[in-house]
């Protein structure tokens, strides 16, 4: 099973004990009713190519195409913490308090002259060759 989006992920996020959507299954896009690529048959009686692909907004779980999933926002409540598919209507009404990220994120990506780890003060310190020093509290960490 999928869920979260993940081949064998709970899809419970522990910090605030969300369940992910699960994925649903269908031959078309549940919001424009346009057939995925392969059914076959309705594109072979509609005359119609190939084109639609199935993606699965990870709020809802419905399975839409790209035309009808064009927003990528983080869902933290939910466990994905970077931007995330989203179909239209969930994207419209998603409201403030899942919007809130737990995490934060640093490009600690520069050329590196010396790292230090200071364990009793829970700091990495990064020294790079742009003359900075960055300081990064890594208590969440240890």
């Amino acid at each position: 099973t999928f869920t979260n989006g993940y081949k064998g992920s709970s899809g419970i996020n522990a910090e605030y004990g969300q369940q992910a959507a699960l994925w649903e299954e269908s031959n078309e896009c549940q919001e424009c009713r346009e057939p995925f690529f392969w059914n076959l048959e309705r594109l072979w009686n509609e005359r119609k190519a190939p084109t639609k692909r199935q993606h699965h907004c990870r709020r809802c779980g419905r399975a839409v195409c790209g035309e009808c999933s064009p927003n990528l926002s983080i869902l933290p409540l939910y466990g994905f913490e970077l931007p995330v598919r989203m179909c239209r209507p969930c994207y419209q009404q998603i409201p403030d308090n899942e919007l809130c990220s737990s995490t934060s994120t640093h490009n600690i990506l520069i050329d590196q002259t010396c790292v230090h780890l200071d364990q009793a003060k829970k700091l990495l310190a990064v020294a790079g060759t742009d003359n900075t020093i960055r300081l990064y509290d890594i208590a969440a960490c240890l």
